[in-house]
């Protein structure tokens, strides 16, 4: 588990960020890479690096081509922030993104 090798100080942050900020529910809205990028206050240029490099996989739909965007879910706004906080705390993207993953996995297997 990816949890495992992270360091105690980084674990106990990211439990704090756990238990304060439940996942939410889906409720339908979109919104782009540039509104995720602009609302969250991280640099669009990021926030594409993060996707093209595969650390971040939008909720509703990737980007298919010139011309497409990526559409993403309120559930996203919450798992990029605590990516973004990860990689803040020192962990590598690939970490952080393992860390998300599952994450999600555990948001998926919790009953409505």
């Amino acid at each position: 588990m990816a949890l495992d090798i992270i360091p105690y100080n980084t674990m106990f942050r990211f439990a704090l960020i756990n238990a304060i900020n439940p996942a939410p529910k889906r409720d339908g809205k979109r919104f782009t890479t540039f509104e995720m990028a602009e609302g969250l206050s991280i640099k669009r240029t990021r926030l594409q690096e993060w996707i093209d490099g595969g650390y971040i996989v939008p909720g509703i739909r990737k980007a298919k081509g010139k011309g497409t965007k990526a559409l993403f879910n309120n559930q996203d706004i919450y798992y990029i922030s605590m990516f973004h906080e990860l990689v803040n705390f020192g962990l590598t993207r690939y970490m952080a993104a393992r860390v998300i993953r599952e994450r999600k996995a555990l948001d998926r297997s919790k009953p409505d």
